[in-house]
Protein backbone atom coordinates (compact mmCIF):
# COMPACT_ATOMS: atom_id res chain seq x y z
CA UNK A 1 0.00 0.00 0.00
CA UNK A 2 2.72 2.05 1.14
CA UNK A 3 4.39 1.76 -2.46
CA UNK A 4 1.76 2.67 -4.52
CA UNK A 5 1.24 5.48 -2.96
CA UNK A 6 4.46 7.08 -2.75
CA UNK A 7 4.43 5.77 -6.54
CA UNK A 8 1.33 8.25 -6.90
CA UNK A 9 3.02 10.95 -5.26
CA UNK A 10 6.07 10.87 -7.13
CA UNK A 11 4.36 10.38 -10.84
CA UNK A 12 0.92 12.77 -9.91
CA UNK A 13 3.07 16.23 -10.86
CA UNK A 14 3.73 14.82 -14.35
CA UNK A 15 0.32 13.27 -14.91
CA UNK A 16 -1.06 16.87 -14.28
CA UNK A 17 1.16 18.88 -15.62
CA UNK A 18 0.78 17.15 -19.44
CA UNK A 19 -2.86 17.17 -19.30
CA UNK A 20 -3.36 20.56 -17.26
CA UNK A 21 -6.14 23.24 -18.13
CA UNK A 22 -3.99 25.69 -16.49
CA UNK A 23 -1.00 24.99 -18.83
CA UNK A 24 -2.49 24.04 -22.33
CA UNK A 25 -6.40 25.67 -22.47
CA UNK A 26 -7.66 26.69 -25.60
CA UNK A 27 -9.18 29.37 -23.58
CA UNK A 28 -7.21 32.29 -22.89
CA UNK A 29 -8.67 33.59 -19.55
CA UNK A 30 -7.85 30.03 -18.25
CA UNK A 31 -4.14 29.65 -18.81
CA UNK A 32 -1.79 31.55 -16.29
CA UNK A 33 0.70 34.10 -17.78
CA UNK A 34 4.49 33.81 -17.07
CA UNK A 35 5.60 34.59 -13.90
CA UNK A 36 7.22 38.26 -14.08
CA UNK A 37 10.80 39.20 -12.28
CA UNK A 38 11.26 41.23 -9.92
CA UNK A 39 12.24 44.85 -11.39
CA UNK A 40 15.98 45.87 -11.53
CA UNK A 41 17.74 47.28 -9.44
CA UNK A 42 16.43 45.53 -6.59
CA UNK A 43 19.07 44.49 -3.79
CA UNK A 44 18.53 41.15 -2.42
CA UNK A 45 19.75 40.25 1.06
CA UNK A 46 19.55 37.52 3.85
CA UNK A 47 18.43 37.94 7.35
CA UNK A 48 19.09 35.24 9.54
CA UNK A 49 16.25 35.45 12.06
CA UNK A 50 16.37 32.28 14.91
CA UNK A 51 19.36 30.52 12.41
CA UNK A 52 16.91 30.83 9.48
CA UNK A 53 18.06 32.49 6.73
CA UNK A 54 14.89 34.68 4.64
CA UNK A 55 15.87 36.30 1.47
CA UNK A 56 14.05 39.88 1.13
CA UNK A 57 14.89 42.67 -1.38
CA UNK A 58 14.37 46.24 -1.05
CA UNK A 59 13.44 48.58 -4.19
CA UNK A 60 12.54 52.25 -4.36
CA UNK A 61 13.88 55.72 -3.02
CA UNK A 62 15.87 55.20 0.60
CA UNK A 63 13.81 58.27 1.83
CA UNK A 64 10.08 56.91 0.48
CA UNK A 65 6.91 55.40 2.91
CA UNK A 66 8.38 51.60 2.92
CA UNK A 67 5.88 48.75 1.71
CA UNK A 68 6.03 44.82 3.25
CA UNK A 69 4.94 42.28 0.43
CA UNK A 70 4.14 38.90 2.17
CA UNK A 71 4.29 35.83 0.85
CA UNK A 72 4.26 32.02 1.45
CA UNK A 73 3.35 28.38 0.13
CA UNK A 74 4.20 27.73 -3.43
CA UNK A 75 4.43 31.48 -4.20
CA UNK A 76 7.95 33.54 -4.81
CA UNK A 77 8.70 36.83 -4.74
CA UNK A 78 8.77 36.83 -8.63
CA UNK A 79 4.97 36.85 -8.43
CA UNK A 80 4.92 40.26 -7.14
CA UNK A 81 7.14 41.70 -9.98
CA UNK A 82 4.18 43.43 -11.76
CA UNK A 83 3.38 44.98 -8.46
CA UNK A 84 6.64 46.26 -7.36
CA UNK A 85 7.79 47.67 -10.68
CA UNK A 86 4.22 50.04 -10.47
CA UNK A 87 5.33 50.99 -6.83
CA UNK A 88 8.59 51.37 -6.29
CA UNK A 89 8.78 54.75 -7.92
CA UNK A 90 6.98 56.65 -4.59
CA UNK A 91 7.55 53.80 -2.16
CA UNK A 92 9.99 51.53 -0.96
CA UNK A 93 9.04 48.37 -1.70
Amino acid sequence: MHTVFIALICFLPYITAHHSTILHSKYRWLRLPATPKLPYPCIGKYATINSLQIWYTICGPKDAEPILFLNGGLVTSDYGGFQVQELKSFYRC
